[in-house]
């Protein structure tokens, strides 16, 4: 019987998925910034759509680009959001200016301080830039969650996103010691119901 619930625990627990749900960029374009249609999730990691995700300085005034992205995480019945993980990464090529990507997510209206990565007279890739929230020491079990992201390049000079993530993590909500002993109870009960029925 313990051996057959301890299985079963673990089954559950490679199975617990989170929903996301209400994606929307505030734009509300998906030919530029984060692309919804291109938005999936596989298991507890949502993949976000981020292409094309560019922008071009040719040498006059700075060029800046932002969008966001709005959606709700909702854990199963039994399981709580552990926390949520946010990482991007680009290419960018300011050989002949400067280039910056900044984003920001926030988790129920709260979140960390928006984190950057800045380059002058380089090329190559940037990140992975990521921020994660730290919901463990709560019972949250839906989450609304916003993305910000912005590029700026100046004078000659190209910057890109092209990857991003949300990954949720879950851990189970306690079962109240209560319960446990009244399982345990009924389990011992229906144990010994068999014993007396097969020794008759």
């Amino acid at each position: 019987m313990l051996a057959l619930a301890i299985v079963f625990s673990t089954t559950v627990a490679h199975a617990a998925t989170v929903t996301f749900s209400g994606i929307s960029a505030t734009d509300g374009n998906d030919a530029a910034g984060f692309d919804v249609s291109a938005t999936a999730a596989v298991g507890n990691t949502l993949n976000l759509g981020v292409l094309p995700f560019s922008i071009t300085s040719a040498g006059g005034l700075p060029v800046t680009m932002s969008d966001a992205l709005l959606l709700t995480v909702t854990a199963p019945a039994g399981w709580k959001i552990a926390s949520l993980t946010y990482a991007e990464s680009g290419t960018y090529d300011a050989s002949g200016g400067f280039v910056a990507a900044t984003t920001q997510m926030l988790v129920n209206g709260a979140g960390p301080a928006p984190g950057g990565t800045t380059h002058f007279g380089s090329f190559g890739g940037w990140g992975p830039l990521g921020q994660m929230v730290d919901l463990s020491a709560g019972t949250v079990t839906n989450a609304t969650v916003s993305i910000s992201n912005q590029l700026f390049a100046a004078n000659v000079a190209t910057v890109s996103k092209s990857s991003a993530t949300l990954v949720a993590a879950l851990v189970a909500v306690p079962v109240p010691p209560a319960f446990w002993m009244a399982a345990a109870v009924a389990s011992m009960s229906s144990s010994l119901m068999f014993l007396f029925t097969t020794s008759r």
